[in-house]
């Protein structure tokens, strides 16, 4: 089983929720900390501070992360910018945010208006593993101004942004053309006691129906649960997997009528 997975009745995913908001507001607080002059950065506060222009910070996706990271960037008071293609998705969102986030609907144009007057580029938009195009490519790092960083919270690698490949803690950023790329891709880890108490509220519904059923018949009963089946016996059921390694894929809703 994998939790980030399992889907709810909106196609959302429950159990990933608690790590992608975490991993937005640390992936800003990432920016903040790197965007410091001792730290490689352009010695720039992402801060409304009095006398200076105020930053402007730019998500990638109005997700989880895209929302979280945005929380924390619009308290410090920059101007923020949320770029997604749903227009209800940032409807909802903008009922409950501050003036000082901006909804964009993510085209071309948008886009290369964000990149060049964006400090920081903040991106949690998943991307399909079999996909060969990107959102952000390399060419498009020319457009930024100087000083200015992706953080890759997605960090999916060749993924929406062309020139993220996974860092760690330990070794976190690079330089492509210039531009810092911080392309952690586990930074909720570190924040390990509340990704760890935050995970196992989500988690602890879907354990009992396991245990209180047992698994094959919570996978029978539950659709949505099954999603999160990546094997079987043997059996590889996670279709994207499949795709990628060029596996043998068998269907989870097929295999559980015949376990």
């Amino acid at each position: 089983m994998a939790y980030e997975d399992v889907q709810d009745e909106e196609g959302k995913f429950p159990l990933l929720r608690p790590m992608s908001e975490l991993a937005g507001k640390g992936g800003f607080l990432a920016a903040l900390h790197f965007a410091q002059s001792v730290n490689g950065g352009p010695g720039k506060l992402l801060a409304n501070v009095t006398g200076v222009e105020t930053p402007i910070i730019t998500m990638l996706g109005c997700g989880v992360v895209g929302t979280g990271a945005a929380e924390l960037a619009a308290a410090f008071g920059n101007e923020v910018r949320i770029l997604d293609v749903n227009m209800n998705t940032m409807l909802a969102a903008k009922k409950t945010s501050p003036a000082n986030i901006t909804y964009m609907i993510s085209n071309r144009s948008n886009l290369e208006k964000c990149l060049r007057e964006s400090d920081v580029i903040i991106n949690g938009i998943l991307w399909a593993k079999d996909r060969k195009d990107h959102i952000v490519y390399r060419e498009d790092l020319k457009l930024m101004k100087p000083g200015a960083m992706i953080v890759d919270v997605a960090c999916d690698e060749n993924g929406a942004i062309e020139t993220c490949r996974d860092t760690t803690h330990d070794d976190p950023i690079y330089y492509v053309d210039g531009v810092m790329h911080y392309c952690v891709d586990n930074i909720p880890s570190a924040f390990s006691q509340t990704a760890s108490v935050t995970l196992a509220n989500a988690t602890l519904p879907y354990l009992l129906q396991m245990a209180d059923k047992g698994f094959k018949k919570a996978m029978e009963d539950n659709r949505l649960l099954r999603l999160g089946m990546t094997c079987y016996d043997g059996k590889l059921t996670l279709k994207e997997t499949a795709l990628k390694q060029n596996r043998e894929w068998t269907d989870a809703d097929e295999l559980v009528k015949v376990w």
